[in-house]
């Protein structure tokens, strides 16, 4: 995602094409990945909540962030209207967003206490949308 985010700032139509099409395959990789964890001393809710945010994030980079990228590429040719579709989706994108992130580290505290791990707060925000 950061390097997708660098790329619109200096990057050509084609290269924010291919570290989207990069960010979407490793999202697909990442997913498969936690899908396929094991659960811990019998507990699984720490991986399932996590799983819950992993397919969030590879179903907005397979839905909205396609969308949002053609819109950033219209470049001044973006309408109004396109200008207001960016941004509808950027705040749907950030309530739900922040309801994972709320609800993951509720259950890392959790999963924490009940097994004895020092936990660190590690409350991630980011901006879901590129600068137009």
């Amino acid at each position: 995602m950061i390097r997708l985010t660098a790329t619109y700032d200096s990057g050509t139509a084609q290269e924010i094409r291919l570290q989207f099409d990069s960010l979407v395959i490793q999202s697909d990789q990442s997913l498969k990945h936690i899908q396929n964890l094991s659960d811990y001393e019998g507990d699984s809710t720490l991986r399932n909540q996590a799983r819950k945010l992993f397919e969030f994030y590879n179903s907005i980079f397979h839905n909205e962030y396609k969308e949002m990228i053609g819109i950033f590429l219209k470049g001044p040719e973006a309408t109004d209207e396109d200008i207001a579709e960016l941004n509808r989706i950027v705040q749907s994108v950030r309530v739900k967003e922040e309801k994972l992130n709320a609800d993951l580290n509720k259950t890392q505290t959790g999963f924490a206490k009940k097994f004895g791990f020092e936990f660190l707060d590690t409350t991630v925000t980011h901006s879901a949308a590129p600068s137009n």
